[in-house]
């Protein structure tokens, strides 16, 4: 299996993250810049606000205990002014947290640097430059437009597990004298072929109400599909455990006497995005059945209506 990754999710584990800005919406973006912060050890995710955000995007609680206020402004073309960094500034005071930073993919204008260096509660301004000296060190590559990111082999068992796992089970009922089955059997592999695969990840958090209050809730913390990157369909869901730091090579060069070939990826990542989305929307979409206050039975149609995040 050839793999590339939309934006990858544990990537403690990973040998290096590779994410494109260009497709990441300001969501997103939000998300990406909580997980790059995490990463870095700036403190643990404490809130990740969607709407009504009053200047507080995302807030993190440092190591020592302190509450860190970040605002995200994805313009790779804007410059962020003054009142960003007041808006900014009274959210942090008000939360009483000891620092604030404001992410852009821009740039900052003069008036805003100059206001931020005078403020009495520390506002630190991160632009595109000093966001991507922070993603190479915590080893996230960022794609810059038009760039491919990295690709990923996901190779066979070895060769002995195959031999006592695979062989084993089929030859297990032999009998043979004087060599045993097992000094018979011999195994090799001579073609390979691998399939591409964008390895999307999601979670999703959600409250369905109604008059009479909730009546479901989808809870799902990182879990994963894979979807061919040559027809756009869903893979097998056991193939998903093969995917995992151990069985990833990003320079693979096969032996002599091996064969190999591949699909070619033929989607790119707004579409495979917008696959992959529909995909999680109709897997957990559930019509529910409750009784309203007049005893009265009804059912609804629970479909998710959150922006749906794919880490890459």
């Amino acid at each position: 299996m050839v793999q590339k990754k939309l934006l990858y999710d544990n990537l403690n584990e990973a040998p290096f993250e590779a994410v494109s800005l260009d497709d990441m919406n300001g969501f997103e973006f939000q998300r990406f810049v909580a997980h790059l912060f995490n990463k870095l050890g700036y403190g643990s995710i404490e809130e990740i606000c969607t709407v009504r955000d009053a200047g507080q995007d995302i807030r993190i609680r440092s190591p020592d205990g302190r509450l860190m206020i970040i605002e995200c402004k994805h313009s790779p073309k804007g410059s962020i002014g003054r009142p960003t960094v007041q808006k900014l500034h009274s959210a942090v005071a008000h939360a009483k947290a000891g620092k604030g930073y404001i992410v852009t993919t821009g740039r900052f204008s003069y008036t805003a640097i100059n206001y931020a260096e005078n403020l009495d509660i520390p506002i630190e301004l991160i632009d595109s430059k000093i966001l991507y000296d922070m993603a190479n060190r915590a080893r996230i590559r960022v794609l810059k437009r038009g760039e491919k990111t990295l690709v990923f082999h996901i190779l066979p068992p070895a060769q002995g597990f195959i031999k006592h796992e695979v062989v084993g089970n089929i030859i297990g009922h032999a009998i043979s004298h004087p060599r045993n089955p097992h000094e018979l059997a011999k195994t090799s592999i001579v073609n390979i072929f691998f399939t591409s695969a964008y390895h999307a990840i999601y979670s999703l958090n959600e409250d369905f109400s109604t008059s009479v209050g909730i009546i479901h809730r989808i809870r799902i913390s990182r879990d994963s599909m894979l979807i061919n990157g040559s027809t756009g369909k869903l893979l097998d869901p056991k193939l998903t455990s093969m995917v995992n730091p151990s069985s990833m090579v990003e320079n693979w060069v096969p032996e002599e006497q091996e064969k190999v070939s591949s699909d070619k990826f033929k989607f790119g990542y707004t579409r495979v995005k917008k696959i992959a989305i529909n995909y999680i929307r109709r897997q957990h979409t559930q019509t529910v059945s409750y009784y309203g206050a007049n005893n009265v039975h009804y059912t609804k149609n629970c479909a998710c209506r959150q922006r749906l995040l794919l880490r890459e």
